[in-house]
């Protein structure tokens, strides 16, 4: 069988993916997954462990404020959940990559994309805007 077949409508030949560029497909996806899993559970982690006292300490009017640090827990609760469904969307597309449908939304694939894109490079900005220094790693408290 051929990897070209015609329509019956046009009569025009189309290109059938084939076995192997389906099973890349589903790699690249895994990985892509793989990457925005790593920064929704690597970034907020290192930042609530570098700010947690800090963030405990704000006073206003002289009495504490907790309410900066429970938001930030919150948010960090949010991103752990988030990243827990981009290792689930990492795993069932390492799976079901023969599949020609990987079973994921199109909406959390282009999210994947868009923070991968938009993280690394604001990484790349970073260590060279500042000469050498990894963003959100090298961030100090006051």
């Amino acid at each position: 069988m051929s990897d070209n077949a015609a329509t019956p409508e046009t009569g025009v030949k189309q290109e059938i993916p084939s076995k192997k560029s389906k099973q890349f497909k589903g790699i690249m996806w895994g990985i892509i997954h793989c990457i925005t899993a790593i920064i929704y559970l690597t970034i907020p982690l290192k930042l609530i462990w570098t700010y947690w006292i800090p963030l405990n300490e704000i006073t206003f009017l002289g009495k504490e404020t907790l309410t900066i640090a429970i938001l930030v827990l919150f948010l960090y609760i949010i991103t752990i959940i988030i990243g827990v469904i981009y290792v689930a969307a990492m795993f069932r597309a390492f799976f079901q990559r023969k599949n020609p449908d990987l079973g994921i939304s199109k909406g959390v694939q282009w999210v994947s994309i868009v923070t991968s894109i938009s993280v690394i490079a604001f990484m790349i900005i970073w260590f060279i805007m500042t000469g050498g220094q990894i963003a959100f790693f090298s961030m100090m408290p006051p």
